[in-house]
């Protein structure tokens, strides 16, 4: 059974209305997510490669961890659902740290998925080994620490490698990695 999604209007606000996360996505309906950077004392940000199988964005490196936020649920919730979820760290809601939330708009495979959301963005700062981690075998193949000043480089780049978050990047890169330390 599909995930059931609370569609929201262009500019956030939730309608009621309980869709399903195929239907959003083949009919461009807006609708929320949340997005979760992880970053340690070292300024590591934790990055994740998606499996190749992913519908969108497939074999690419992303944040820490993401998903959709489900009819019903706090962005909150779902944050702490998805670091659980994909990567197996879990987190009470005080150690999540809420900074922004970001509209975006894709148009991806052809026209066949349509993502218009607001992403709600968090950061949690973990120090995390990595062989500790438990990942998600159907959405995370690998993942790897990267400074802030490797992420930054790489942004400012184009990065073919990275998912192109480049509003989020260039808003959490301010904030994270401040032009006066760079």
């Amino acid at each position: 059974m599909s995930e059931m999604i609370e569609e929201v209007s262009s500019d956030g606000v939730p309608t009621g209305r309980s869709v399903s996360r195929h239907v959003v996505h083949r009919d461009g309906l807006w609708h929320r997510t949340v997005h979760i950077w992880v970053v340690n004392g070292n300024r590591e940000v934790l990055l994740q490669r998606r499996v190749e199988s992913k519908e969108n964005y497939p074999g690419l490196w992303d944040i820490s961890a993401a998903g959709h936020i489900s009819f019903g649920e706090t962005s909150l919730e779902a944050a702490e659902k998805e670091l659980f979820e994909e990567l197996g760290i879990t987190v009470d809601a005080g150690a999540l740290h809420y900074v922004t939330s970001i509209a975006r708009e894709a148009v991806l495979n052809e026209g066949r998925y349509i993502d218009r959301e607001w992403v709600d963005i968090y950061t949690l700062h973990r120090e995390i080994l990595l062989d500790s981690l438990i990942l998600q075998a159907e959405e995370v193949a690998d993942v790897r620490w990267a400074s802030l000043g490797e992420l930054s480089r790489r942004v400012r780049e184009g990065d073919a490698t990275l998912v192109p978050h480049s509003k989020e990047y260039q808003a959490m890169l301010s904030i994270l990695y401040p032009a006066d330390i760079r």
